[in-house]
């Protein structure tokens, strides 16, 4: 990719020497743009981008873009569970032509059906979404009060929010969050990624493209290429694009 991407500046006719000023200045928005990234500080990290790639990314909208604030991130495998325990309550009634419960299959009956579907899942049977609370979010609780057209299921994810998934055997499930459980302990946060700015090249019009290595432990692979373009303007350089080489990512991760 790196050999790519400098055919590629070539190819455009970028000069062979750059002013000093620019590349210091190119190399210090990057620096904090990046940092921004890193930080999740959506407000720093807007504030670098032109026009054009502020208006890309939503504008006034920009800063909750690169912002983690929605509870439900930390639910994924609550969210994930409540899918799948519906979907093998749906098998399940499947068997009896879409009922989920009928005389001589009670609800535990179904629950105990789910979890031969589904050989991850756990599901308990209880009355109400506080049944769910203090429950791991791989646990799903099968309401007592599911009837033979609709069945209901609670699952608390770490946040504490309980959700509910409930709907037919012919329809996708309606899915909201329903009341407040008990939150778990907070994890340690996992290192964040660090960055390397590796090279800056400046063009005839002033822009400029900068190669930066970006290392993830949590990733594979932990270290990626990463690119920005960034435009002179009145208040300095802006970062007009970001540029992920594709074939590079794939090949990678295939």
């Amino acid at each position: 990719m790196a050999t790519a991407l400098a055919a590629v500046l070539s190819a455009a006719g970028f000069a062979g020497t750059a002013r000093a000023d620019n590349a210091s200045d190119a190399r210090a928005v990057s620096g904090r743009f990046m940092a921004a990234l890193i930080a999740n500080d959506g407000t720093t990290a807007c504030s670098l981008l032109s026009p054009t790639a502020l208006a890309a990314f939503g504008g006034s909208e920009c800063p909750s873009r690169f912002s983690q604030s929605d509870s439900s991130a930390s639910d994924f495998d609550a969210l994930d569970t409540l899918q799948k325990a519906f979907v093998a309550a749906r098998k399940s009634s499947a068997r009896r032509r879409g009922d989920f419960v009928r005389k001589g299959f009670s609800v535990k009956q179904l629950a105990r059906d789910m979890q031969r579907i589904d050989s991850d899942l756990t599901v308990k049977v209880g009355a109400g979404p506080l049944a769910a609370k203090g429950q791991l979010s791989t646990t799903a609780v099968l309401d007592r009060r599911t009837s033979s057209r609709r069945v209901v299921i609670y699952v608390e994810g770490d946040s504490g929010a309980i959700y509910r998934a409930s709907g037919s055997a012919f329809d996708d499930p309606t899915v909201r969050k329903v009341a407040d459980g008990t939150p778990e302990a907070p994890k340690p946060p996992p290192a964040p990624p660090t960055f390397t700015i590796d090279s800056v090249a400046i063009a005839a019009d002033g822009k400029a493209f900068v190669t930066i290595t970006v290392t993830d432990p949590t990733s594979t692979p932990p270290s990626a290429p990463f690119y920005l373009l960034l435009v002179p303007s009145d208040r300095g350089y802006l970062v007009d694009d970001i540029l992920l080489p594709l074939v590079a990512t794939i090949g990678e991760g295939g």
